[in-house]
């Protein structure tokens, strides 16, 4: 590994230890930790009224990402996620160097 490799994985070993993490699987596979980075909070219109709806952004390590989910990203996106007990769907999924960043939506709504 690299020195940047190793600074990247302490650091965000001790950031997750600190912010919290949550189980994060994708498609029924393994549970990894996610670290969820920011909520956004929005109400879609629609005919005869509106439906709220919610975004996640969770972060997680490649190294564990990639050990439990071995294909491309772009495998996971439209599949259902479960993050905290509620379940979402993979809209993006960015693959960094030394971190993952999924967004979910979520319509509270749906059936």
């Amino acid at each position: 590994m690299s020195l940047l490799s190793n600074f990247a994985n302490t650091a965000y070993a001790t950031a997750s230890a600190v912010i919290g993490t949550e189980s994060l699987a994708i498609d029924g596979g393994s549970s990894i930790s996610a670290v969820q980075n920011q909520v956004r909070h929005a109400r879609d219109f629609e005919d005869g009224g509106f439906a709220p709806d919610s975004a996640l952004e969770l972060v997680c390590a490649r190294s564990a990402f990639s050990a439990a989910y071995a294909s491309a990203g772009s495998a996971y996106v439209g599949k259902l996620a479960t993050f905290d007990g509620a379940t979402y769907r993979v809209t993006e999924v960015e693959v960094g160097k030394h971190a993952v960043t999924l967004r979910v939506a979520h319509k509270e709504d749906a059936t």
